[in-house]
This record gives structure tokens, sequence and C-alpha cells, in this order.
């Protein structure tokens, strides 16, 4: 009997490729060990099924979190909390991207000697998860990997040692956190799981991070994030190494990788269509930067910040707990709309112009000319601008200030029902003069996602 899906090469699979988030969790359900996770032609993690081992049980596709959304465990809307955060321990804060949530969280729990720890490492070219026990081994897993880890083999060790009694903090992208609550799903353990994702940008080809090591002349890169001019975006800096031990920092704005990353054209395909990418999120807590900060403390805001989204209930009280962790209360309104992966898969194909050249990477890469690209590229994702007007700009810089008076500090429990009416009509308004079609876009899903979750609050 064959598989329901084809690929165009008739190598079955287990779902169809535009979909598959390369989670890995097929590859360690397979009772017979006949998948194996390897990157295809554009520098992708997919799964590869040896017909020879293939005794066409299904298991795989039953794993699959795309296939069987009703494997992964559910939040709630009216759950959700949101906080900006950091560890209290410099060592730990200096060492993460941001405000070192992860770190200090993993650091704490391994402390206990109950708890170990399963994240992404990163050797200088690939990115792969890692189950560790003690502190000594947590800064590989710390600070951000811009491409996407192999998960293989993961959730078989995550569920042998919460078989034992041992509990995990698990860390990754929403799609990993998917797969590892659909492996384990209806499997018998005393341990307890705690899973945190990140804010997902979308995961770029591997290819690019080839390219430009080769570019720069260097053996590796050693980190994605680099803070040594302060968090933000000044710290979106690659850290190249050389053969001598030399090392060279390049900013995001001259730096080839980024110049790929932010032109949304090289992700992988099912990022443009991510069903994890809103809300109810996926795993206990979510981490990422604490982009539209209010922080009055300039020190703060240079040693990182980051936000902070307990998910459920367990994970509010879990967080609660962390005596080296300082959570600051923010409103809805400060973080979520500016975090955008948070809500939506970002960009819509529609929106990219060349949208011939997603997906086509080895082509791009082989006529390649960086030089040239670097030069005559803008950074980031870009897009034409709708016509604007002087009504358009009045009402917006109105409607800006009206907003501001609004929200006050965001917090939806408090929001007055009168007063949700006027701020959703001023996002209305905000969305209609907006300049950018994607904004357009934007502003239209934040809107009906601020809408559901004050209706949770207030049931």
């Amino acid at each position: 009997m064959q598989h329901p899906y084809k690929s165009k090469c008739l190598m079955e699979i287990v779902c169809e490729h535009s979909r598959c988030t390369g989670c890995s969790a097929c590859n360690d359900i397979c009772p017979k060990k006949a998948i194996t996770i390897s990157e295809d032609g554009e520098g992708f993690l997919f799964p590869i099924i040896d017909q020879s081992k293939c005794i066409d049980c299904k298991m795989c596709q039953m794993v699959c979190p795309i296939l069987h959304p009703e494997r992964i465990r559910k939040n709630s809307f009216c759950d959700v909390d949101v906080h900006e955060g950091w560890s209290l321990q410099d060592k730990i804060r200096e060492k993460s991207s941001s405000g070192g949530i992860f770190g200090q969280l993993a650091h704490d729990l391994l402390d206990t000697g109950k708890w170990k720890v399963a994240g992404v490492d990163f050797d200088g070219h690939r990115a792969f998860h890692k189950l560790i026990s003690s502190n000594e081994e947590l800064e590989r897993l710390q600070n951000t990997k811009y491409i996407q880890s192999n998960a293989s083999s993961i959730y078989k060790d995550i569920l042998k040692e919460l078989r034992t009694g041992t509990n995990i903090l698990f860390s990754g992208t929403p799609c990993q956190v998917a797969g590892c609550y659909s492996y384990l799903n209806k499997k018998r353990y005393s341990g307890q799981l705690l899973t945190m994702e990140v804010v997902c940008h979308g995961v770029p080809s591997r290819s690019i991070l080839e390219k430009s090591i080769e570019y720069n002349k260097a053996e590796k890169v050693e980190s994605f994030r680099n803070k040594s001019r302060g968090w933000g975006y000044q710290s979106q800096q690659m850290t190249y190494v050389y053969d001598n031990g030399g090392k060279r920092v390049k900013s995001r704005d001259v730096d080839l990788f980024y110049r790929f990353f932010f032109s949304k054209k090289v992700l992988r395909k099912s990022c443009y269509q991510c069903p994890f990418a809103k809300f109810p999120r996926t795993a206990d807590i979510t981490i990422g930067d604490s982009w539209g900060t209010t922080n009055p403390s300039a020190i703060e805001r240079r040693k990182g910040l980051s936000l902070v989204i307990a998910n459920n209930k367990i994970a509010s009280d879990f967080l609660s707990k962390m005596a080296n962790i300082h959570l600051r209360e923010i409103g809805w309104f400060t973080e979520i709309e500016i975090n955008r992966n948070l809500y939506t898969p970002f960009p819509n194909l529609s929106f990219i112009s060349e949208r011939n050249d997603v997906n086509h990477i080895h082509n791009q890469l082989e006529a390649l000319d960086a030089d040239k690209f670097l030069k005559d590229t803008k950074l980031g994702f870009q897009e034409e601008k709708l016509k604007d007007t002087v009504s358009k700009k009045i009402l917006r810089r109105l409607n800006s200030k009206l907003m501001r008076l609004l929200i006050g500090d965001g917090n939806l429990e408090k929001i007055h029902p009168w007063r949700i009416k006027l701020i959703l009509a001023s996002l209305r308004i905000k969305q209609q003069t907006a300049l950018l079609p994607s904004r357009q876009e934007l502003i239209g899903k934040f809107y009906k996602l601020t809408e559901e979750i004050y209706k949770s609050k207030h049931q």
C-alpha cells in the first residue's frame, strides 16, 4: 500500500514537502530506524525514508504534528501572562542574547540535581539538540542560533529520562515543541516536562551560513549575537573565527548572512504558513527579545531584556518561584504587536516581489556576486509603499496620541469594555492609514487577536 503523499522524486515521505517543519519526531518514533534527517539541496532538514527498512507501519505519519495537531497539548487564551524579564546573575545574562531567562532557568533547575536540560548546541556550522545534566555544559546552549537545529533522537532521550523520574526542561522552536508533545502523547512517565519556545522568525537555509563563512574566508561562526556594544538591534552581529584563532565581528548592516536572513526569501517553505505562529502558544513558556520595551533603565536595556510569556498556570507558578529571575509586568500592547511572529507567519509570500527566488536558494548562491549583492540590496524585507496623503498623516499622528491615552498600562484584565472598544477602533484607524500592505495585514491580525484575548479574560 502506498503512502498518501509522494515527492517529485517518488520517494515516500511523511507529509507534504511544503508543510514539513523538520521537527524530527518521525525519526524518533520509527521502530525500524528507517528514517534519517538530512539536508536537501536547498540547505533544509527533511526526513529520508530507507525503503529497505520501512515496514509501512505509518507511525511516522501518526506522530507528525502537522498531520495530527490533536496530539499537541493545548493552552488557553485566558491564561496568557506577559512580562519583561532578566536574569539577576550578570554572568548568565552576559552570555545570553537578551535577558538570560533560559540560561538562568536552566542553571537553577540543573542546580537542584533533579532536572536535565535539552537545548540547542552549535559547532560553528551546524546546530543540534543536546541533553545536558550540569551547569558546566550550559554555556553551549545559551545565545540565539539563527539556523534550524537537528533534533534527531532528542525526543527519545527525553522520554527515557522522564521514565526514570528525571525532570526535563526542553527548549526549541514552536514546531519542535509540538514535535516533542506529539512524540510523548499518551506515553507514561513520572518526570515533569517544562517546555520553552523561542519567538521564531522562521528558519533560513543553512547554505547561506556556509556561503557567508566562505565569503568571509573564515573557519566557522562563533555566534549570531554579540552584546559587546549592548543589547538591541546593535547586538545582531556575527562573530567569525579564523584558522589562526583570530575573530571578526560584523554588524547586521554589512554582514552577508544577515542580509539574506532579513530578506525573508531564504526561509523554509513551511515557515511561510507556520501553524504554530499563533495564540494560544504551543509551549509552557515563550521567550524572545523585548523589542518594544518601555523600561526606563538604560543599564538594564544595555544588559539585555527578554519578553517572557507564561502560557498556562503551570508556567506562571513556575516562574513566580524563580528567585534569580526578575519579572516586570508589562502591557499587552507594549510587546506583542511588534513581535509579529507570535501571532502570524511573516511575511506572507504574496508580499515578496521576487517570489520565484524563494526556495531556489542553491541557484541564488551559485550565481551570487556577494560584493554586488551587499552593495545593491537593503537590509530587511522590502515592499512598495502605498500612496500617502496629508489627511492620512494627520490622522496617524492624532490616532497615535489617542492610542497612548487609551491603552494606559496595557493590562487587558483591567481595561473596561468601553475602553477596549475605543482601542479596537483606534487599531482599525491605524490599519487603514498604514503605508505598507504587510503592515495593514499585521494590524488586522493583531486586532482580531486582541479582541479574542480580551473576551477570554472577561468571560
